[in-house]
């Protein structure tokens, strides 16, 4: 019960970021109990209360992390009656926590494994073994890194800083660092009975990575300075249209209208060189349907901006299903009413929602998951950042579950990305913490590669943010309206940009070589055992 409340404890500033201290020792009774050995004897038996603990503090922390699912009632956007709606929340519910929590579990039986006893090594492999397997999360169809540690932070700018290093992996490790550090400091006190002052020095070592950081993020916010950059007013549009709304006969039309309208009052007012319209704000082919196509060149030609406009693209090709390859794409409309030739394409499509993984298992044996796809046919992933060119430089695109994947925009900056540019549709969580999370998310890109970050979403939350973090105008979720605010290109790197993920490499040095020490060790106690026999 301890450890599922500590997972509760875990995932609150996820749910409430202005508890982000909470997570600097939150996770330490998961290392803490990992250390204690309730029973001896063989590996296996070592092993398996090691793994339940971890099951019961990740039950607790994926448990209300994704308590959001539930927000999707009714889902009768997707074609599901009430009765299917709440299966399908309670699979997604429980599956995401189940699948995440039982992978994540691993950490505390590796922890209790390879610990060597010393307290300046314990504390650094429970952190490598923490960003390992949130690194892991990004792997595969199945990888979500929705939960990591460093959103907790995202509001609590300082703390975020040192992203622009190593990435928000590295703000991870630091957290699970002083969470290492309390858990050795609590088994020095109460477990090993040893002296207090080594107890207390461990704890002065949480206490020092904390400060560290936090003054680190201080004197990085007060000095950071952009040099001479191309400055203009980026635009975000946010129609709040419902999921259901989308989909509708007439839904192509009405979002035209209803973005274009909005549209012409924000440039009224703020006179944008960039608009953005969010994710699939256009349910159809734009730069395949003339009709609309013609009207937003025409929109872009009487506003004198360009806008961004998120909807779907097609591209021929005769291997594909029904002889097309489609895309959930960002469409470029130039003021000279030309428009971009090279859109770019959701490079991390949704499993069930854009494309159905396993379809034969799933169609077998889950068939309610099967059938969320809205679409006839599975849209295709992107393969390259695809920059999008602008007057004033190299735009880089993100559709929504993009801004969850680190790899992914920092590659759009390696390309040359100047601004980064994110549409979204998170209309399916309403105004739960999933909209922050997502957008929380979006923060760190922005730290990590050090640029602007224009988010347009469809019913919000729709922002535009600071490469520190600072989130300087917002539309709240489920409202109507536009804001605006200055962004800059900018095209100096961060470490982060050039290094990328070394940091992930070295932890999994670090718990390689005390691999190998504890083979050496059980070898060379085998042949001093073998030699006095």
């Amino acid at each position: 019960m301890i450890l599922f409340m500590s997972g509760i404890l875990s995932a609150l500033p996820m749910m409430f970021p202005d508890l982000w201290f909470i997570a600097w020792f939150s996770v330490c009774p998961l290392f803490y109990f990992a250390a204690k050995k309730k029973t001896a004897g063989t590996i296996r038996k070592t092993k398996v209360p090691a793994y339940r603990y971890g099951l019961a503090f990740f039950a607790g922390f994926y448990g209300l992390l994704y308590y959001w699912f539930t927000c999707l009632y009714p889902m009768d956007f997707a074609g599901f009656d009430n009765m299917q709606s709440v299966a399908v929340i309670i699979v997604c519910w429980i599956g995401m926590t189940a699948l995440q929590g039982a992978i994540f579990a691993f950490v505390p039986v590796l922890y209790r494994r390879l610990r060597c006893g010393k307290a300046y090594i314990d504390p650094f492999l429970a952190a490598s073994l923490w960003v390992i397997f949130e690194w892991l999360q990004t792997q595969t169809w199945m990888g979500v890194p929705w939960g990591r540690l460093a959103l907790s932070q995202y509001k609590m700018l300082p703390m975020i800083q040192s992203a622009s290093l190593l990435g928000s992996l590295f703000v991870s490790f630091i957290i699970a660092l002083s969470n290492g550090f309390i858990a050795v400091a609590a088994e020095r006190l109460f477990v090993k009975k040893r002296n207090i002052k080594k107890s207390a020095a461990c704890a002065g070592a949480a206490a020092v990575i904390f400060a560290v950081n936090l003054l680190y993020g201080t004197a990085s916010l007060a000095l950071y300075s952009e040099n001479n950059a191309t400055e203009l007013t980026a635009a975000v549009i946010q129609g709040n249209i419902a999921s259901g709304d989308k989909w509708a006969d007439d839904s192509v039309e009405n979002s035209l209208k209803i973005y274009t309208d909005l549209t012409l009052k924000a440039c009224g007012e703020y006179s944008p060189q960039l608009v953005v319209w969010p994710e699939s704000v256009i349910t159809t082919s734009v730069r395949h349907n003339k009709s609309v196509c013609g009207k937003i060149s025409e929109l872009a030609q009487s506003t004198g901006a360009t806008l961004l406009v998120g909807a779907y693209d097609y591209v021929n090709n005769e291997n594909a299903v029904g002889g097309y390859d489609r895309y959930n794409a960002i469409v470029a409309f130039y003021p000279d009413s030309s428009v971009g030739d090279k859109p770019y394409y959701k490079r991390h499509i949704v499993p069930f929602g854009e494309y159905l993984p396993s379809p034969w298992f799933f169609k077998t044996f889950i068939p309610v998951l099967a059938n969320m796809n809205v679409f006839k046919y599975d849209l295709s992933p992107g393969t390259e950042p695809n920059l999008i060119d602008s007057p004033w430089g190299k735009l880089g695109g993100l559709v929504c579950f993009d801004s969850i994947y680190h790899t992914l925009v920092r590659d759009s900056v390696r390309e040359g990305a100047e601004l980064l540019t994110l549409v979204t549709n998170d209309s399916w969580y309403r105004d739960s913490a999933a909209v922050w999370q997502h957008n929380g998310h979006a923060v760190l890109r922005a730290v990590e590669n050090g640029r602007y970050v224009v988010r347009a979403a469809n019913t919000g939350v729709s922002t535009v943010i600071s490469p520190t973090g600072e989130i300087l105008t917002s539309l709240a979720p489920l409202t109507k309206g536009y804001t605006a605010a200055a962004v800059k290109m900018l095209s100096g790197r961060t470490i982060y940009s050039y290094a990328g993920d070394t940091w992930i490499i070295a932890c999994a040095a670090f718990v390689v070589v005390l691999v190998m020490y504890k083979i050496a060790r059980r070898i060379t106690h085998g042949v001093k055992r073998n030699g006095k026999s």
